[in-house]
Formats: C-alpha cells, sequence, structure tokens
C-alpha cells in the first residue's frame, strides 16, 4: 500500500493503529480526526516528518516509531501527556529533546540510533520500569546518574561497547531483566539480588565474577559464545535457575554442586569441552530440553533416565557408537535428535517412546528401523538422510509411519 485511504479518518472510535511495512509517504489529513486513538505504531514506511496531527490525539498512551525515515526527534513530544509507552527504534537520531522530561513513561525503547551516551532527559523519568538502549551509537559507558532509574525492572544495553557491567547496574534494586549481550565486557562485578534473568552471550569475560552466587532470584542465564572457560561454585547458590544457555563456551564440565539446580528445565552444552556428563546429571528432574552437540560425551550415563520430564534431547556429533538405553526411561520425549554419531543399530524398545514428534537419525550407519516404529502414532518427522538405509526400506518405513513426514537422500 503506498497511501493511506482518506476514509480512515471516519473510524472516529478506533483505539489501536498499526502502519507496517507501508510505502507511504504521508498521511491524510483525516488522520487528525483519530481522536480515540490509544496506541499508534508506525513502522517501515517512507514517513519523513513526524506527524503534527498526532498532537490532537489526547488519549494516546502507547507511541512506537521503528525504521521510518525520521531525521530527528519531534522538539514538543512533551504534549503527549498521557503518554506511558514510547519507542523510536532504528530512526539515525543523535539526541532527545528537553520536552521528553515532562512525561512519565513507564517504557521508553530508544534502540538503534546515533546516541553517544545515554541521553540526559532520559533520567528524568523516574518512572521508567523498561529501558531499550541498545545499539546507541557504539556505547562505551554509563553514567553513574542512571541508579536514579530506580523503578526499572528491565534493561537493554546489549549490541554496544561496554567493557563491563555499569557500576549504576548494582543499584537498580527491582531490576528483574539484564542484557548485556553483544558488547565487549570482561569484567563482571556486583549486581542486583532482584535479577531474574541476565544475558552476557558474546562478550570477552572469562569467568563469571565472585558475585554471581548472590543472584539468589536468577531463574535464566545466557553466556553463549564467550571465552568463558568454567562456572563458579558460587552459581550453584541460584538454586531458582531455569534455563543456562552455555553454547560455544570453553568450559570443561559442570561446577560441583551442580545437582542443586533442582528447577532447571532447560540446559546448553553444544559446542562446549565437556568430555562426560556426571552421574548427578540425574537429579536435575525438572529438565525438559538437554542439548549437546558437536562435544566429545562418547555415551550418556544411565542415570539420565531419571529425567522423567525430558521433552527435547539433542545429542548430535558426540561420539555415541550404541543407543543410549536411558532414553527409553524418558516416556514424555517429544524431540529425539542423534544426528552425525555412530549408531548401527535403534532398539525394538524405540516404540514405547509414544510421545515423540520428530525423530532425527541423520548421518548414523544404520540400515533399518525396526517396526515397532508405527506405534509411534505421534511422530510428525522422521529423518533418515544419509545414513545406510536402502530405497527399498524406505518404503517399508514410509508405510509404518503415515502420518509423519520422512526425509530421506533419495
Amino acid at each position: 500500500m503506498k497511501s493511506v485511504p482518506q476514509k480512515l479518518g471516519t473510524l472516529r472510535a478506533l483505539e489501536k493503529l498499526h502502519f507496517t511495512n507501508m510505502n507511504i509517504k504521508e498521511l491524510p489529513p483525516s488522520f487528525a480526526q483519530l481522536t480515540a486513538l490509544k496506541e499508534l505504531s508506525i513502522s517501515g514506511t517512507q514517513l519523513k516528518e513526524f506527524p503534527t496531527a498526532l498532537y490532537t490525539f489526547k488519549k494516546l498512551n502507547t507511541l512506537y516509531f521503528g525504521n521510518n525515515h525520521f531525521m530527528s526527534f519531534p522538539d514538543d513530544i512533551g504534549r503527549l501527556k498521557q503518554l506511558k509507552v514510547l519507542g523510536f527504534i532504528n530512526g539515525g537520531i543523535t539526541q532527545l529533546p528537553e520536552s521528553l522530561s515532562q512525561l512519565k513513561l513507564r517504557e521508553l525503547y530508544i534502540s538503534y540510533n546515533g546516541f553517544k551516551q545515554v541521553p540526559h532527559s532520559i533520567l528524568g523519568q523516574k518512572r521508567l520500569k523498561k529501558l531499550g538502549l541498545r545499539a546507541i551509537g557504539g556505547l562505551r559507558d554509563v553514567t553513574d546518574d542512571l541508579r536514579e532509574l530506580r523503578q526499572l525492572e528491565w534493561l537493554d544495553l546489549g549490541n554496544n561497547k561496554l567493557t563491563r557491567v555499569p557500576t549504576a547496574v548494582q543499584h537498580l534494586k527491582k531490576l528483574k531483566v539484564l542484557l548485556l549481550d553483544h558488547n565487549n565486557i570482561d569484567d563482571i562485578g556486583k549486581m542486583p539480588a532482584s535479577l531474574q534473568e541476565i544475558d552476557l552471550s558474546r562478550n570477552a569475560a572469562k569467568n563469571l565474577g565472585p558475585y554471581i552466587g548472590n543472584l539468589k532470584n536468577l531463574q535464566i542465564l545466557r553466556v553463549l559464545e564467550t571465552p568463558l572457560h568454567s562456572l563458579p561454585v558460587g552459581l550453584t547458590q541460584c538454586t531458582q535457575l531455569k534455563s543456562l544457555d552455555l553454547y560455544r563456551t570453553k568450559i570443561t564440565g559442570l561446577p560441583m554442586g551442580f545437582e542443586q539446580w533442582k528447577n532447571l528445565e532447560e540446559l546448553d552444552l553444544g559446542f562446549t569441552k565437556i568430555t562426560g556428563l556426571p552421574p548427578k546429571i540425574g537429579e536435575l528432574q525438572r529438565l525438559r530440553a538437554l542439548r549437546l552437540m558437536d562435544t566429545t560425551l562418547g555415551t550418556l550415563p544411565a542415570e539420565l533416565g531419571r529425567c522423567k520430564r525430558l521433552k527435547e534431547l539433542r545429542a548430535i556429533r558426540v561420539g555415541l557408537t550404541v543407543f543410549p538405553q536411558c532414553i527409553l526411561d524418558m516416556k514424555k520425549l517429544q524431540t529425539l535428535v542423534l544426528d552425525g554419531n555412530r549408531i548401527s543399530t535403534i532398539p525394538d524398545t524405540i516404540g514405547t517412546l509414544t510421545r515423540l514428534e520428530e525423530l532425527s537419525l541423520s548421518g548414523n550407519p544404520i540400515t533399518t528401523l525396526p517396526a515397532s516404529i508405527k506405534k509411534l502414532r505421534a511422530l510428525k518427522r522422521l529423518d533418515i538422510c544419509a545414513t545406510q538405509i536402502p530405497p527399498a526400506e524406505t518404503q517399508r518405513l514410509t508405510g509404518l509411519v503415515t502420518q509423519a513426514r520422512v526425509y530421506t537422500t533419495y
């Protein structure tokens, strides 16, 4: 759509309006008649100027602009007194107007713009609960005055050039989510005990620092693609941990006492230096997803079968030579991916995994599958690409699992 119909203005009771990925260059005069609007989003358009008609929308509380062609932020944005949520993403702006301080915002998102530092006018937004400052011109440090935003619960500082966790962060006592991915952080200092989610992915830190154990409320920790070489024992004190992503780190094992993570539901150890899973892995009985990829495990411990709630198991290119018997104890398993191993035989008891929706055995030297796979009535996807199953056998298997899509090399 290249233009907005003039009749738009007849929708006087309209409260929400989104323009997304449209080639419009201007809005019709009738746009000003939408005085009942409470939420407006204009994203991916050819608009070059801020629509001044917005100032007639006295009920507007949510305003979002993204990927437009505005060169500046309106100086009198403070006139929108009811505004609580404001987003101005990827607009190329380099400063915010002082009138912003007249608003009482709860959420502000100004990511992917050209600021060199945290705009001073933000610091007056004492009621802010969410603040997005991702990729704002290569931010290298954060003013200590940020600590004054004491109501903050969600803070995104990802994709900048920070070298340490800003000291102001430790004073944000209500902060629950802290996103610091894609920086150059090698110094992880104190953080508020209120934190529930931290993303430190793609940074330079080789360790998590001495204070990580103080985060008793931590539920989600992502440190993927970092040079992290070990996990501190203190991390085991984070007993509320539900998700731990260690993908492409250099860790060689789990810390002593990791079995205290009784609430852990998701664990990613792909592309790490781990050479084996300890038997105590079986004590993580709330585990729902375990991802092992390109490690040199060679086998899976029998105790893993105690993880009865496991729904997803990916053991890809981990050196398995036989089908792990512990898998047969995982009756809730829905996704089983064993690609790129050296398994030659699949046991007939595979048919007991009746909740399986995906079974992927690609790249294993198997020549057949047992007839019991017909019992896998929930199966939607069967991948036997790059195996040694001949075409005739493939046809037989396809007839056994008619409800599933079968992927083969042929």
